[in-house]
């Protein structure tokens, strides 16, 4: 499904594509979205959105070794300790 996509672009760009188009007897949408795709996989690489994954690009803070419950009762026992030593001070 295509979705609307707006931007502001320099009038001689417009014009540049317009061009463009018309001496490939192409659309202006099928030209752009072939220039972002090129343009895309040279910065980033990868065809597809799920090359992009996050969690493949994650440092691996959601692989824990302990378990959830571990975690919690750690956290918590440090928010405790934090809180005693600030009524603790006058």
């Amino acid at each position: 499904m295509a979705r609307l996509f707006s931007t502001r672009l320099d009038e001689a760009l417009i014009d540049r594509l317009d061009r463009a188009a018309r001496r490939l007897g192409t659309s202006k949408q099928r030209l752009v979205e072939q220039a972002l795709r090129a343009h895309l996989h040279q910065l980033i690489g990868g065809e597809d959105d799920e090359e992009d994954d996050l969690l493949t690009r994650t440092s691996g803070a959601w692989k824990r070794r302990e378990k959830p419950a571990a975690t919690v009762r750690k956290v918590r026992g440090a928010f405790r300790e934090s809180l005693a030593r600030k009524e603790r001070k006058p």
